[in-house]
């Protein structure tokens, strides 16, 4: 098979914490990334998805993740592949990595190979999302694929349909939470030991955290050089550390806009430009609309996801 559309999205409950929906071969949206945490939990057949500029073959059951502003998509499967895509919120992150069930004082999210000096940015920052995601990067490795028993993925499902039979947002909040911590569980018991998030994973942890910064900044709290950490982004994420960057701060603009700013220029701000004209150019040039007209619902089906442009 080609690549090429192949998916369809039959159903998809929403609630303020994020969405789950459910997908089997058809046709199919195109690469898009997220500001949000992602999971797809594939329960049957197989799949192959980019991530970035990486290809992975998923064999059922399995997880795979998709941190924010890496781009994604499924892009071949065997005529009985079957997945949910479930959506998280930042705050629901916070609130449930936070929670006892998963922040153990022995697991590994609590035993991190990244230095302490990017998690003391990330918390100056004070942006707790980003500090998980900072985590769960080193949870994951470079490898964002986790192969999962078959009991996990059979109760990961039953969680999924609960949240899109579940006709309130409470309703489907709740089975939101149980799924993350489920899933956050399962990745933690299915790898052995910590992998080495790649170079473009911690710069974008550092970029969410604080969208403002500059690649000479990002490379300083790395400790690399500049023309290092633009070959590994090319290499890991298809794409340039200024690309991502942009990503970020739309992202972030995005939030900022529907959690209170007075105005777009304060959203702007906000995110890490410098102006509002500056959000205006960036914004259209990672959309194809301008940001009045995107938030009008002009170009997305849904605030937290975004089309890939040529940027």
């Amino acid at each position: 098979m080609d690549r090429g559309p192949i998916f369809q999205e039959y159903e998809r409950s929403v609630s303020p914490a994020g969405y789950v929906s459910f997908y089997a071969p058809s046709s199919t949206r195109p690469a898009h990334f997220h500001g949000q945490l992602e999971v797809l939990v594939v329960t049957r057949g197989q799949l192959t998805c980019s991530v970035g500029a990486v290809d992975y073959v998923v064999n059922a059951p399995a997880l795979v993740w998709h941190l924010p502003t890496i781009s994604h998509q499924t892009i071949k499967a065997s005529r009985d592949c079957f997945f949910w895509v479930v959506l998280f919120e930042p705050f629901l992150v916070e609130e449930v990595l936070c929670s006892a069930e998963v922040a153990r004082a022995d697991g590994p999210l609590a035993s991190l190979g990244t230095s302490a000096s990017l998690l003391r940015r990330v918390g100056s920052a004070g942006s707790p999302f980003a500090g998980w995601i900072l985590r769960l990067t080193n949870l994951f490795g470079a490898r964002p694929v986790v192969e999962i028993t078959q009991s996990a993925a059979s109760a990961l499902e039953e969680l999924a349909a609960q949240g899109l039979q579940r006709l309130t947002c409470e309703q489907v909040t709740s089975a939101l939470r149980e799924l993350l911590v489920l899933a956050v569980a399962e990745s933690e018991r299915q790898l052995s030991r910590l992998g080495a998030a790649s170079l473009p994973e911690l710069g974008i942890a550092l970029l969410l955290a604080a969208p403002e910064l500059e690649r000479p900044a990002v490379c300083q709290q790395l400790q690399v050089s500049t023309s290092y950490l633009s070959r590994q982004f090319q290499r890991r994420v298809g794409t340039t550390f200024a690309a991502c960057r942009s990503r970020a701060r739309v992202a972030s603009f995005l939030a900022a806009s529907e959690q209170g700013a007075t105005s777009l220029l304060q959203a702007a701000l906000a995110s890490g430009f410098g102006s509002y004209s500056q959000a205006h150019r960036v914004f259209s040039k990672v959309t194809g609309y301008c940001p009045r007209c995107y938030l009008q619902g002009a170009g997305r089906a849904a605030l937290s996801e975004v089309t890939v442009s040529t940027l």
